[in-house]
């Protein structure tokens, strides 16, 4: 059963990384929250199934969290430019918000805290680094548009 699992979501990381590439590449803002969005649902499923199985109360907070990010990261139907300073600050407070979580589940994975497959700790900190990147890229270029 956890060999399956381990799959499972190890298919759907690459599904959800290869959306949020192909929004970054293509400077699809709702592709890149969306593919944010799915991915958020993996640790969640993932937690649930920990949960469920031995009943520490460190799974329950990690799902919490991760259901605000995907409330956070939802696509919705604004647009706005690089001219709104409030929505640009706001996107990047966010971005700091999924790094942070990310690196934390990441760091509590591969520290041998969470009885969980290294390859999600892993897949924690790529999400990490491409938001950072995202940031730097936004941060860098102050006419970047995301349609």
């Amino acid at each position: 059963m956890i060999q399956n699992v381990n799959i499972i979501g190890s298919v759907l990381f690459f599904v959800f990384l290869s959306i949020i590439i192909y929004g970054i590449v293509k400077r699809k803002r709702d592709f890149f929250l969306f593919g944010i969005s799915l991915y958020n649902t993996i640790p969640i499923i993932g937690e649930s199934i920990a949960y469920g199985t031995d009943g520490d109360l460190i799974h329950l907070s990690n799902i919490m969290a991760f259901l605000v990010l995907i409330i956070l990261c939802l696509p919705i139907k604004t647009a706005y430019d690089s001219n709104n300073l409030a929505a640009v600050a706001l996107s990047k407070k966010i971005g700091f918000a999924i790094i942070a979580t990310n690196l934390y589940i990441g760091y509590l994975i591969l520290n041998g805290d969470l009885d969980v497959a290294h390859q999600f700790g892993y897949f924690h900190l790529v999400i990490a680094s491409i938001i950072i990147y995202v940031i730097i890229r936004i941060s860098l270029h102050k006419k970047v548009f995301w349609s």
